[in-house]
């Protein structure tokens, strides 16, 4: 009769944790078009508040929707919406065995071809100005100050001041 028991209780929390994991899978996609997705994707890879789901992703996706998309033209609006797809699309095609450090490394490489394809260089100065005005206090990041070298550079728009 234990043995019964051990064996009931074994296969129902197997049951349990697959029905949780393909649960939260099923949730993340459901997010997929929003900020959230970084956070939903952060309680299954658990990175921590330095990892790039909390401490970039989540943050400036956040930012970006809550404050700067009204200082944005239409076309602005159009383009953040399009560049967050971008992203997160580029984040839902890492593996999920991806470590923390992987994952940040291969998050921040799809951030300027992202940006290419969503023609940030046909912007206008202003909506320009605000994304990078925005992203400002992260110049301090490596990942993030390569990636914008590399933006500016293919819209021949860098200047050294």
């Amino acid at each position: 009769m234990k043995t019964i028991l051990t064996i009931a209780v074994f296969t129902f929390s197997i049951i349990a944790l697959s029905n949780t994991e393909s649960s939260t899978a099923k949730n993340c996609s459901e997010v997929k078009n929003s900020c959230e997705y970084y956070s939903c994707i952060e309680s299954k890879k658990q990175c921590g508040e330095f990892g790039y789901l909390q401490s970039f992703g989540q943050k400036y996706c956040q930012r970006f929707q809550d404050k700067i998309s009204k200082k944005l033209s239409q076309r602005g609006r159009i383009w953040l919406q399009e560049v967050r797809s971008c992203l997160i699309d580029e984040l839902s095609k890492i593996s999920p065995q991806i470590g923390c450090y992987g994952l940040k490394k291969m998050a921040f490489r799809s951030h300027v071809p992202c940006y290419q394809k969503t023609r940030f260089c046909e912007l206008n100065k202003w909506d320009k100005y605000h994304v990078i005005k925005t992203l400002k206090s992260e110049l301090k990041n490596r990942h993030v100050l390569a990636a914008g070298i590399r933006v500016l550079k293919s819209c021949r728009w860098i200047r050294f001041y």
